[in-house]
């Protein structure tokens, strides 16, 4: 009766301070999942919690531009929990903050032990809270952790979404800032779907812009999904910012992008999110694949340029 009636207070603190509310059967589960998930983060259990996973972000020419590190939670009891239930569930228990500063911790590790095995994966983008950028300590953080893990600024991408930037507060825009400064990238996930003013954006430290993937789904088949994509790579290409559209799954929407100027796709037209030997498996394949195709156009171009040329020389030269 007593969880019953804390399940209901919570609920209701959701939605304003004058409220009534009743346990609902649908509370029971949402709530006996969240101690489990608060106690395996704060113990960072290891043996069957939280992963990151990476998915890979390829320029259009095939060249790999990236991975973005994606949060993936599997519980001993409750199997794989998506990061659709968990994230919401670490949000409302004050957790978010934490899983963010493990992702940052976690990615830098990753990125620092693929370079001395000798695998290169030019940059990795971490997700971060509106939280996280609330943190005025948030910039030495993230250059304690790169001098921790011997990586240059350039290693690491964080990820803000449009939330953050319409932050009233001022703590996060200084915070962007200096993360700039110290030469750490911004990018804007989700652009599109929140309610940024341009004039703004010109003046925030992003230096890339993530497409959301609610365009794709419709890009090849609605003028209004294709219209916004366009505008949106044409505000980054005047800004000089780099243009990422996620949820790529097909190659007309990719041969798409590439036509309206887009410079990296992500998605599963590439490979979902992968386990760590998952990703370096698909990095090694995918590595001697592009790097035979790249072979084949220079061997193509050499023997174009090895052509003997037939050049005309009148028999009758105009005097100068």
């Amino acid at each position: 009766m007593a969880q019953a009636c804390r399940c209901g207070h919570v609920s209701g603190e959701t939605r304003g301070p004058i409220d009534i509310s009743f346990f609902q059967c649908r509370y029971e589960s949402h709530y006996r999942r969240a101690p489990r998930i608060q106690y395996r983060v704060a113990q960072r259990d290891h043996a069957g919690g939280l992963r990151l996973h990476y998915q890979p972000q390829l320029r259009i020419d095939g060249s790999v531009y990236g991975a973005e590190a994606l949060a993936r939670w599997q519980d001993a009891v409750l199997g794989d929990v998506p990061p659709s239930k968990f994230i919401p569930l670490a949000e409302e228990y004050g957790l978010i903050e934490m899983i963010g500063t493990w992702s940052l911790r976690e990615a830098c590790q990753q990125i620092s032990a693929w370079r001395r095995a000798g695998l290169h994966v030019p940059c990795v983008s971490v997700n971060m809270s509106p939280i996280n950028f609330q943190n005025p300590d948030l910039a030495e953080l993230v250059r304690n952790i790169l001098s921790e893990n011997d990586l240059a600024p350039d290693a690491l991408m964080l990820e803000v979404t449009e939330g953050v930037v319409m932050c009233e507060h001022s703590t996060a825009i200084e915070t962007m800032e200096k993360i700039r400064q110290s030469g750490v990238r911004l990018s804007m996930d989700d652009f599109g779907t929140g309610y940024s003013s341009l004039s703004r954006l010109a003046d925030l430290p992003v230096r890339e812009l993530k497409i959301d993937r609610s365009f794709m789904r419709d890009i090849e088949s609605q003028a209004s999904a294709l219209a916004i994509t366009r505008a949106i790579v044409r505000v980054g290409q005047s800004l000089g910012m780099t243009v990422v559209a996620e949820g790529v799954e097909t190659d007309g929407q990719r041969r798409l992008l590439a036509e309206l100027g887009c410079d990296v796709t992500q998605g599963f037209v590439h490979a979902p999110a992968l386990s760590v030997p998952d990703f370096e498996h698909w990095l090694a394949r995918h590595m001697a694949t592009y790097g035979e195709a790249a072979s084949a156009d220079a061997r193509q171009m050499s023997a174009a340029d090895d052509k003997p040329t037939l050049k005309l020389v009148s028999a009758n030269p105009r005097p100068h």
